[in-house]
């Protein structure tokens, strides 16, 4: 009986360490599209002349939803599954949270975007 179990937990173990490497390539094509999408936006707000504070603000927040994105990639491709929706769905709850604006923090961090945004205040 114990053999049955060790044999199981044995293929379950070698079954995710064959998918590391796809995991790792993951990783790294990941890490690179979101420097390059970060670099972009910083020429973008050099070329629209936007306020830099407000270019680091949207470049941080790419940053963080791609980085999400990208852990819920290399979970998928471990084949956890599980831990690939619950990422998916924190993203989707920032997301919720940043559009209805429900909360003081909430409405707060929009309105400094909001100011900082405009012309006639300077941060």
């Amino acid at each position: 009986m114990s053999d049955a179990w060790f044999s199981d937990s044995l293929m379950q173990i070698t079954g995710i360490f064959s998918r590391v490497p796809a995991t790792i390539l993951v990783l790294i094509v990941g890490a690179g599209a979101i420097k390059v999408v970060k670099s972009f936006i910083g020429r973008a707000v050099g070329v629209a002349r936007m306020d830099p504070t407000l270019g680091t603000l949207i470049q941080s927040a790419v940053a963080f939803a791609g980085w999400v994105l990208v852990f819920t990639a290399a979970t998928a491709s471990l084949g956890l599954q599980q831990v690939s929706l619950a990422l998916g769905g924190s993203i989707a709850l920032v997301a919720m949270a940043l559009t209805s604006s429900v909360n003081s923090v909430t409405q707060d961090l929009l309105a400094g975007v909001f100011l900082i945004g405009d012309r006639d205040f300077k941060v």
